[in-house]
């Protein structure tokens, strides 16, 4: 890892890094979606998954992909998803715009 991204990851713990497992995340997104998580926890978690691996293809650090601070990013990622299936929708602006936040934010004074 480059100097930089090993001040960029220290960065981030320094400011309180809050980890969630993928079971958490996929309770986490049924809620914020009002999802039951005993019906759509498993679709769910497909879904997070998808979202998190672009989230990481973007450049964002998986220790930010896995933190509450992206929780929102990724529900909302989930929710464009969800609605995808259908053919009705495709990732939302704010969802890309958010990806792009965290990625820049990563490393500097202006950490999420």
């Amino acid at each position: 890892m480059a100097a930089d991204g090993w001040r960029a990851e220290k960065n981030i713990e320094e400011r309180g890094a809050s980890k969630m497992k993928r079971d958490e995340q996929i309770k986490a997104v049924c809620n914020m979606l009002s999802m039951s998580e005993k019906f759509d926890g498993e679709k769910i978690g497909f879904f997070v998954d998808e979202v998190k691996q672009y989230m990481l293809s973007a450049g964002v650090p998986l220790l930010l992909v896995n933190d509450r601070r992206a929780i929102g990013c990724i529900a909302r990622g989930v929710a464009d998803l969800y609605t995808y299936e259908n053919g009705a929708a495709s990732l939302s602006p704010y969802f890309k715009e958010r990806v792009v936040q965290l990625k820049l934010n990563f490393g500097g004074a202006h950490c999420v």
